[in-house]
């Protein structure tokens, strides 16, 4: 069956079906992304109208019983003016204009109306209640015309209708499993590649990580107390500074313990970035962490704010605000379980993990997530501090603040040494 427009003389035959509205109740409009105006009625049961007005099939449905999904969009100023003149109110009568061609009106009173108006290859909406009306599109002027056109076959309004239906609703589904394992196949294939780079690199600095180098640096300088030019030294200590022999000596021991301290964590992460990239070479994600969903709005494009961003898992996207506009940004857009985090007793940029909902984090998650922070708000390698972070639902703006400042219930703390 073709979900083609409906022909004049279709619709004077289906338009009995239409009758059946006549005492329903107008309870909710709504415009779909997909550019599809629904207007849900109530008598008994939800009944739904509706109209697609994507070219170049533009069809007008009715299905008995069956009420549509909640989608949210921003309301046209068409959904707004249903809303404010029609919502609540009973239809009274619905009329099939033949002289203008295919014009069906829906009447609530004497003088407010719907009116659907199908042309060729178009369709429009024009909404007259409280002696103002209005177009969903720029108004074409109707004409009187002399319809003669028999199609080869008359459809049934409510099979078309319940065919449009399965089509909109349940083949997306389908379509939605196939795009997510296809997004699964690629996000694999893109995080093997990059695990294997961060790989490479990570045993690089491991091998080049030689704290026992800068110790013996050390005790000769100050076995000798003479100071050394950097320049005669191999590039590997091109840090140490041109300063007097005991400042020299104690940046050998201090640089020596910053090594060896980051060492340990470099090893770790060698380690599980080693099961990470054989899990992915099996065919799986690591658990619990999926692909966004594409439905899934990412936060920077939400807020329209230029933060900066970072996935530290494939699952988990972290957002650093760079001001306090940005940092109120973030959270006020933020979902109830994504995770705030802050530098505890410091003024400076605050921190929101994107998370899929009920997604548990582990404790190197949530150390990784505040080395970020800590490298946002530049603090020196080897430093500590305290990192506070909650749920977003437990952190509230302070209002007419101006400097960003928020009050945190439920908060967790974390002591973190800066890797930076």
């Amino acid at each position: 069956m073709k979900l083609s427009p409906w022909s004049l003389r279709e619709l004077e035959k289906e338009k009995s079906k239409l009758d059946f509205l006549v005492g329903a109740r107008l309870q909710r409009i709504q415009f779909h992304p997909k550019k599809v105006l629904f207007l849900e009625f109530y008598k008994n049961a939800s009944h739904s109208l509706f109209l697609d007005l994507r070219q170049p099939n533009f069809f007008l449905g009715f299905c008995k019983n069956k009420a549509f999904p909640k989608k949210p969009r921003k309301d046209l100023p068409m959904v707004l003016f249903l809303k404010s003149n029609f919502d609540g109110r009973s239809l009274k009568k619905v009329v099939l204009s033949s002289e203008y061609g295919r014009v069906l009106r829906l009447y609530f009173d004497d003088t407010d109306y719907l009116e659907f108006r199908l042309y060729p290859k178009d369709l429009n909406v024009l909404a007259v209640a409280n002696a103002k009306k209005l177009f969903l599109k720029k108004p074409r002027e109707l004409e009187k015309i002399d319809d003669t056109y028999i199609p080869e076959e008359f459809r049934d309004l409510e099979l078309a209708s319940d065919l449009w239906w399965s089509n909109f609703f349940e083949a997306g589904k389908s379509s939605a499993k196939v795009m997510e394992a296809e997004s699964d196949e690629k996000l694999i294939a893109k995080q093997l590649k990059k695990k294997s780079k961060e790989l490479g690199v990570l045993r690089d600095q491991i091998e080049k990580a030689d704290a026992e180098a800068w110790r013996v640096l050390g005790n000769s300088i100050f076995s000798e107390q003479k100071a050394i030019e950097p320049d005669s030294l191999d590039k590997s200590f091109s840090k140490l500074p041109r300063a007097s022999w005991v400042e020299q000596g104690e940046f050998c021991f201090s640089e020596a313990r910053k090594i060896e301290s980051r060492l340990e964590g470099m090893k770790d992460r060698l380690e599980s970035l080693i099961g990470e990239i054989n899990q992915l070479k099996s065919g799986d994600l690591p658990k619990n962490q999926k692909a966004f969903s594409s439905k899934q709005k990412d936060l920077q494009k939400a807020t329209g704010a230029k933060t900066k961003s970072k996935n530290i898992a494939s699952d988990l996207r972290l957002h650093i605000g760079k001001s306090a506009k940005e940092n109120l940004l973030l959270l006020r857009k933020a979902k109830a379980w994504y995770l705030w985090m802050h530098l505890k007793d410091v003024p400076g940029s605050h921190l929101i993990l994107e998370k899929p909902k009920n997604r548990e984090l582990s404790d190197k998650e949530i150390r990784s997530a505040a080395l970020e922070l800590m490298r946002a708000n530049k603090i020196e390698a080897g430093e500590k501090a305290v990192v506070q972070f909650a749920e977003c639902r437990y952190i509230r703006p302070i209002k007419g603040d101006k400097l960003g400042r928020v009050t945190v219930s439920q908060e967790r703390t974390l002591l973190v040494q800066s890797d930076k």
